[in-house]
């Protein structure tokens, strides 16, 4: 897949990926079940961080277009099918979130969720974060050079998996001025609420189980349980 990215535009590098990755799968570029670059690869073609493809993977995961499975890679999701076959509409406030829980509707009802996103007007909360014209990026790039200065290469190396050092020192003192005492090996720091999900799914939730949640909930929450014998 090419991907073309310019650095004088606006538009952060990370959102010029998600959104050429998105046209892509939309208009049937990239099919369903197709797997996705791993992103410390298409990094390194582009020539950007890590972080920046993970972030538009994230976002793109959070719009249901793709799913990750640790030691599988990530795929173009099935719920993708849904966004594709939707024609263009105005932004309405008549989404049928009671058919979205329902069986029978769930996927037809999650692609008009999801194709409402890019309508003009709408204020999307499909990912966990604020506008991109709220981003603060004279702040992040000072603080970005500041971390850099001081942890040199050894920050673009593999990190901790259970989460950065000096994090989870720092909650540690702050949960036990809460009063919480835990140590440091008790304390995991995911890359994400998708991550979380899953490894409360595998430890906790096994067939058979009903999971309760929101109404309306959080999209991503179907791709980790939505698996057989998982009534959600």
């Amino acid at each position: 897949m090419i991907l073309t990215l310019d650095p004088s535009l606006e538009k952060p590098l990370y959102a010029q990926i998600r959104d050429q990755i998105r046209e892509r799968i939309v208009t049937g570029a990239v099919k369903i079940g197709d797997r996705l670059e791993p992103s410390r690869e298409l990094a390194k073609r582009l020539g950007v961080h890590r972080t920046t493809v993970g972030n538009a993977y994230a976002d793109l995961e959070a719009e249901g277009l793709i799913e990750g499975t640790v030691g599988r890679g990530t795929y173009v999701s099935k719920f993708a099918l849904n966004l594709i076959r939707q024609p263009k509409r105005r932004a309405s406030n008549d989404l049928f979130w009671d058919g979205f829980f329902a069986e029978e509707q769930r996927d037809d009802s999650l692609g008009r969720l999801m194709a409402s996103v890019h309508e003009p007007g709408v204020i999307s909360f499909a990912a966990a974060h604020g506008s991109d014209e709220l981003t603060p990026l004279d702040l992040v790039r000072r603080a970005t050079d500041s971390v850099l200065r001081r942890e040199g290469g050894s920050l673009l190396q593999y990190g901790s998996s259970d989460g950065y050092p000096p994090l989870k020192r720092y909650l540690q003192g702050r949960m036990r001025r809460d009063g919480v005492a835990v140590e440091l090996d008790e304390l995991l720091i995911t890359n994400g609420c998708q991550q979380s999900l899953d490894l409360v799914r595998r430890s906790l939730v096994a067939p058979g189980d009903v999971v309760v949640c929101e109404n309306p909930t959080y999209t991503g929450l179907w791709n980790v349980f939505d698996t057989p014998g998982i009534r959600l």
